[in-house]
């Protein structure tokens, strides 16, 4: 039996995710107009940001009609477009998107809540690629403060968010202060998954990318 490439292979699951949802919205009593959200956001975790695109745009849609536009679950929606948008490399689109979910996130939560530390990981995932690395490093600061006090310091959650500060610190040709980040994360991702899981595997990448540690 041939086997297909990656592509191919994305293309095939994206097409079996679609049928499936479509089918699966048939024999049920949901709406049909419930499935963008979530196979909007299942494709893009499968890599296929272009077939999810109309499917988030679709979403965020829906839940500014039936919510308003300034529902926290827009903000959600929002989050996951810009997320999409990114991935396309639509960098000026998702930025405002990133922007907008952060400010409806911090006005029905507060300033402190996680779900504003996700909003500002995606904002300053998108500025570091827009080459704003000293905006994004603020801003990571922030999120690693709301995950410490709100998970505390041994999280995977608190792991991610040093990663992205030390991404950004690298992008500012700060690896010395890059590395206990991403060494600490490491430890903290060992703890939670082992050595050999995904998250613990691409932190040690990362250490190998900053060079020798200096003396």
């Amino acid at each position: 039996m041939r086997r297909c490439s990656g592509e191919q292979c994305s293309r095939r699951r994206s097409g079996h995710v679609i049928d499936l949802g479509l089918r699966g919205s048939q024999n049920s009593s949901t709406d049909r107009s419930e499935i963008p959200p979530n196979l909007g956001r299942v494709l893009r975790e499968l890599g296929d940001p272009a077939t999810a695109r109309p499917l988030l745009e679709r979403a965020v849609y829906l839940y500014e009609t039936a919510y308003g536009s300034d529902h926290p679950q827009v903000a959600t929606d929002l989050h996951n477009l810009a997320g999409a948008l990114r991935e396309l490399g639509e960098l000026a689109t998702a930025r405002t998107l990133c922007e907008r979910a952060l400010y409806l996130r911090e006005t029905a939560y507060g300033p402190d809540h996680p779900a504003v530390a996700a909003d500002l990981g995606n904002l300053a995932g998108t500025l570091r690629e827009l080459g704003e690395p000293a905006t994004a490093r603020t801003l990571c600061e922030r999120a690693l403060h709301i995950n410490e006090t709100t998970y505390g310091p041994d999280h995977p959650h608190v792991a991610s968010t040093l990663n992205n500060l030390a991404e950004a610190l690298r992008d500012l040709d700060e690896p010395a202060t890059a590395r206990p980040l991403l060494e600490r994360a490491l430890r903290i991702n060992e703890t939670a998954y082992g050595p050999d899981h995904s998250a613990s595997v691409s932190l040690r990448q990362a250490l190998q990318q900053l060079g020798d540690k200096p003396d």
